[in-house]
Order: C-alpha cells, then structure tokens, then sequence
C-alpha cells in the first residue's frame, strides 16, 4: 500500500469516527428518498433524478413530479419548550442589538413584554408576568386573581365583545369595616336558654356538619353554666357562645333581610369580633374555635380576608403532633388534630376562591390525619365522620395543586396540558377512593343528601371547573373565529382536536352536575339563604352554562334554560340579602348584555354550526331525570368518564396539540387576553 493509500484511508477512518461519536452529520435525520408520483403509479424503481431515468425512457419528463414530504411526527413537549426558549433568546438578542426590542405579548389592558420561557420550563399560558389589579376610587388599585370566578366572567365578557374590551366589576357588597364597629359598641341582650340551645344546633347541624371547630359537649355544658350566672365578666367562651349564635341565626333565618342592621346574627358576630381584636402573643385551642367560627360567618357577609386561624394554629404547635405525655387525654389531642385540620380546609378554602397564597406549606405539617382510634363512643360523637374529614383534607389539598400549577404567574415545570391533566388525575384518583356513604348512587337520589355529602362533590365540580375552565375560553373563542371564516371549510374538531373538547365537556358538565345539586337543596330546604359557598357554586355553573348556551357545548339550548335558572335563583337570593348574590348577579346581568349583543349579528345556522363537534355520549333512560331536561343525573366520575379524556389521562406520553402549541411563538396572547388597551391594568 502506498503513502498516498495509507493518508485516505486514515483520512477516511477519521470521518467514520466523527460520524459515529456525535458529529452534526449524525445530529441531522436522514430522509428516506420517495419515488415520483409516475414511478410510484407503475410500482417500479425510480432513480430520483430531475426527471428520473424510467419517466425518461418512457418520454414523461414533464410528469416527473415528487410528492412533499409532510410525516407527523410525536415529539416531547420538553423538546417543544427548549426550542421555543432558544428561538425566542435568540430573538430579543438580535432586537437588543437593533435597539428597538418590541413587546411579543399584550396583557389586557396594558403593552407588558411576555417573559421568555426559561430552563425548558413552561410559564402559565393564562398569565403574563403582572397581575391584574383595578382601580377603585381612592382606596387605590384593588388585585384580582384570575383564579376567581368573578375575574372569569370578565374574561368571558372579553371573549364576547367585538372589540375585547369589557369592564371588570369589582366586589361592592359586604359588611363594612365602619358598619361593623359601630354595631360593636351596641348592647346585644342574650337570647333565652330555649332559643340559645336552637341557635347552637343549627350551626353545629350546618357548618358544624362539615367543619370541626369546637367539641359539641364541651359547648353544651358551657352553656348551661353560663346561664347560671348570666352577670359573669365577659370571656373566651363567652365570644365562642356568641359566634355560634351568629351562625345558628343566619343558618336558621328564612326570612328577608331588608337592611344591614337586620342581618340574621350580625350583632353577636360584631360583639364576638370587638372582644376577639387583636393578636394574642399566647393563643390558646379557645380562642382557634372562635377564629374559626367568626372567619365562617365572615363569608355570609361577602368578607372573604378575615381568617387568621392557621397562623395562630401555627404558633400554638397545632401543626405538629404534641407528645402524649404532655396531653394524655386521647380526646383533647384528636380535637387539636380536627381543629388543625378544620383551620387548614378553610384557610384552602378561601385561597381556592379568590387565588391568594397559603400561610404553609404542606411539607412543614407533621401532624396526624385525623382518626377515631382510642375514643370512646362517647367521645368519637364530639368530632365529624373520619373518612369524611379524611376526604376533605385531601380535597383541600388538589384545591390548592391546582391554584399554584394552573393559575401561577412563575414559569413551572411542565407544559400546561400536563398540569391539567395531573390536576384531573388526582381529582379522578380522589373521586375514586371515597368511601361508599359519600358518594352519589348511580341511580339517581332517592333522598335528599346530607351536607358533608352534598359540599364534597360540589367542592370536587368547582375544582374540575376552574382546571379546565380556561381550555374551554380558548375554545370559545378558536369557535368565535371559526364562525367569520368563509367559507367554512374546517370545523371546531378539525381545528382544536378531540381532547381539549373533551376536556371543555367535562367543565360543563361538572357546572350542570352542582346546578342540579344546588336546585334539589333548594327544593329540599337545605340551601341556605344567606351562605356563601353555594352561592359562590352557583354563580360559577352559570357562567359555565352561558358558555355551553352558545353551541360550545352539546346541549346548548337546555343550557340556555339552565343559565336562566340560575340567574333567577340568584336573584331570588339578592332579594333575600344575600351579599354574595348581590355581587354576582352584577356578573350575570353584564354576561346576559353581552350575550344578547353577541347573538343578535348572527343567524341561527351561525351559531349551530358546529355543534355537533362534540363527542355525543351515548343516551340511556337512567341518564335523564324527571323534570329536568338538561340536568343529567349522574355521579362525580361520569364527568371525566367521556372516552377521549380517558384516554388523556390515561397515557403518560401524548402529542400536546392544541392545548400548547397554540400558545407557542410570537403570536402567543395567552388564553384569556385579546389585543385590547385601557386603563384597567396597573403594574403589580
């Protein structure tokens, strides 16, 4: 072999090592050649050449033509995310360079520049990177989180107007601070004993049937010794007294408030408050019961910020289990527990309602979940149905996944159809895992629910609701689009894909199933006039089902009628007094104007164009109800039972589709924000 063989040899043997360990000539995929469209016809070789040798030799150069190639392909959505990150680095770079950097994304009512996804992290596709707040007279700007059900109807309202622009309605309706000090300084004579044993009953029969906030023996015995001697200096357990009464009178009342001032309980609510103000450097379990009991009677006023339980609980060590030898009473230990616990629902409660942070997290809790073990008959009758309490801390605990995954402005791990499709993972897995006496028979009901049922499965709807409520905004307005182009050639499953339409269906099902709920507790005389969470419940099914109303969903006329339904019982509940009520039908009353504005332009043909896009269930007798003509009867699962969303739940690896990469590239604008300006947005 000579020089010159042994060089290319060696030369060639270097370019196969290169290939072999990683060179960029590896890093690009090879592309199988296709044959043209006349070789392929005659099923022969074809040599890949413009024109190929056999359309030569058959004189058919002119026919020698290669099909594109378009091979879909399935992807991660981390590989997505990383290019998209690099792309939109290597962008404001280059516009750096230029020194004219423009803004890639517009917030609703403000030009904010959209942060760039950073690490392979996807940020929020709601949110832009400054929150939402609205200026209200000379308190200054107030926050709102797109979490609340509120800051949805205005987005709704959005997706509606032609222009994008709709103004927020601000929360208006609640006890003020003023109102509130002034009843203070009021005398309030107690009740009589008869009435003082009925008051405590119905607010043990009603909250108390759902959250353990102070023993039942323990205030029955109280009572009777207070009763004795009337005259005796004020104490804690005078404020507790005072707070059930609160609660027994509003959970009792069926009559109208006509005024502030004749607010069932206000008074002994605003006494309990004065005695209770300010922090105590030492809490004791007392003054935690009382905390409890005011913040829950805070929310039939619409006063949604005025729990300080956890903290309190927190410094007392509740979070933690205390030595057995420090507190050898079984019984006083489990109702640390249950009061820890109740603290801890409720604080999540109200964060999952207006999308506020939590005081701790779960990694810092190390106290027992609660149970009857070592409890005497007896004593186990103090406390709530364990599996019951057991569900709710679970509950609360996905409320609050699904508050930092979906609703954070911070860029998370992840892309957003993968925290969807956790955060309805965890809630199928906890539906599933309830105990026999809390769920909901297949059949339909033969008698009416009890309350710890009856908030279980409408808590499990509204967080499936505010998981994919979003997905079924955006479709909304993909449906909006669809609806100008001419001619229409494409429809809404063609446009969006099967599983995020799956995903859309189920949202509103879940706000018929609470419709339903709720209407059978009216019926029954279990709703009560002046709560809050029902309320809350309602008025977040009915912005669902005026969503359905316009063909989004599969049955939108009967949810025409549902969404009527609920602004005629939401009236009613503003005519009673109700706060809440009276803020939400503002809401309801705007979405019924934007609605009629927004069907008058169209035909009927425009608006049922495509509403068969849906997939259809398949309909059997058990599925209706008597009565009703839109409300199936159903159980909490059959809403994530439809078979696509199985199917999206079920897999682990899937093709994000729609439901990232719209919100993918320069033209991202989020799900909730069109290009709109005004002054409604103020840097947070």
């Amino acid at each position: 072999m000579t020089d010159n063989d042994e060089t290319e040899s060696t030369s060639h043997k270097r370019k196969v090592s290169e290939t072999d360990f990683g060179s960029p000539a590896l890093d690009k995929p090879r592309k199988k050649p296709i044959a043209c469209r006349p070789c392929h016809a005659r099923k022969i070789k074809c040599s890949f050449g413009h024109p190929c040798e056999p359309c030569q030799q058959a004189k058919r150069e002119h026919e020698c033509d290669y099909p594109k190639r378009d091979q879909k392909i399935t992807i991660s959505s981390s590989y997505v995310e990383k290019l998209v990150a690099e792309n939109r680095r290597l962008r404001e770079r280059s516009q750096s360079i230029d020194g004219h950097a423009e803004p890639l994304a517009t917030i609703a009512s403000t030009n904010v520049p959209s942060s760039p996804l950073e690490n392979g992290d996807a940020r929020n596709p709601l949110l832009h990177d400054r929150s939402w707040f609205f200026p209200l007279g000379s308190t200054g700007p107030i926050h709102i989180s797109e979490a609340a059900d509120a800051a949805f109807a205005t987005r709704f309202r959005e997706a509606l107007a032609e222009d994008g622009k709709a103004e927020h309605i601000p929360r208006t309706h609640y006890m003020t601070d003023g109102k509130l000090m002034g009843l203070a300084d009021k005398e309030m004579p107690w009740p009589p004993l008869a009435r003082a044993r009925l008051l405590v009953k119905a607010a043990f029969d009603t909250v108390g049937s759902c959250y353990h906030c102070c023993r039942k023996s323990d205030v029955y015995n109280g009572l009777k010794r207070h009763y004795r001697d009337p005259t005796a200096p004020r104490t804690i357990f005078t404020c507790k007294l005072e707070a059930l009464f609160a609660l027994g009178e509003a959970y009792s009342c069926r009559t109208q408030s006509t005024s502030e001032d004749t607010f069932p309980g206000l008074g002994y609510f605003a006494r309990a408050s004065r005695t209770l103000r300010g922090t105590r450097e030492r809490p004791q379990i007392d003054h935690i019961e009382v905390l409890l009991l005011l913040s829950l009677y805070s929310l039939l006023l619409n006063r949604r910020h005025a729990s300080s339980a956890v903290r309190s609980s927190i410094i007392m060590g509740l979070h933690q289990n205390v030595p057995e030898s420090q507190v050898p009473d079984r019984a006083a230990r489990e109702h640390r527990i249950r009061i820890w616990w109740s603290a801890y629902t409720l604080e999540r409660l109200w964060a999952s309602k207006m999308g506020h942070p939590i005081s701790v997290q779960d990694e810092d809790i190390g106290v027992d979940l609660p149970s009857n073990a070592g409890l005497s008959d007896v004593e186990a009758a103090d406390f709530l149905d364990v599996e019951y309490a057991n569900a709710s801390i679970r509950l609360a605990q996905l409320s609050r996944h699904i508050i930092s995954s979906i609703y954070n402005r911070k860029s998370i791990h992840g892309a957003f159809s993968q925290r969807v499709q956790l955060a309805l993972k965890d809630l199928r897995s906890w539906v599933e895992s309830l105990p026999k006496h809390l769920q909901l028979p297949a059949g339909g009901l033969t008698h009416p629910l009890q309350r710890p049922q009856k908030w279980l499965h409408l808590s499990f709807n509204q967080y499936v609701i505010l998981s994919t409520r979003p997905i079924l905004l955006h479709i909304l307005r993909a449906h909006k689009q669809l609806w100008h182009d001419t001619p229409r050639t494409r429809d809404l499953k063609q446009v969006i894909g099967e599983t995020p339409l799956a995903l859309a269906e189920a949202c509103i099902r879940c706000a018929r199933h609470s419709h339903r709920l709720l209407t059978d507790t009216w019926i029954d005389g279990s709703f009560a006039i002046y709560d809050y969470t029902y309320t809350q419940y309602l008025f977040s099914a009915a912005t669902i089902l005026a969503i359905s109303s316009i063909s989004i969903g599969q049955n939108d006329d009967s949810d025409k009628d549902g969404f009527d339904s609920a602004s005629q019982f939401l009236d009613q509940l503003k005519q009673n007094g109700n706060y809440a009520a009276k803020e939400f039908c503002q809401h309801l009353q705007a979405i019924r104007l934007s609605l009629t504005a927004f069907r008058n332009p169209a035909t009927p043909d425009t608006f049922n164009a495509f509403a068969l896009s849906f997939p259809q269930p398949p309909f059997t007798p058990s599925n209706t109800t008597p009565g009703s003509t839109f409300q199936p009867t159903m159980t909490a699962e059959m809403a994530l039972a439809e078979p696509s969303l199985q199917d999206f739940l079920t897999h682990s690896d899937f093709d994000p589709g729609f439901l990232d990469t719209q919100i993918q590239g320069d033209q991202f604008q989020g799900f909730y924000y069109p290009m709109l300006q005004d002054e409604a947005w103020f840097a947070g």
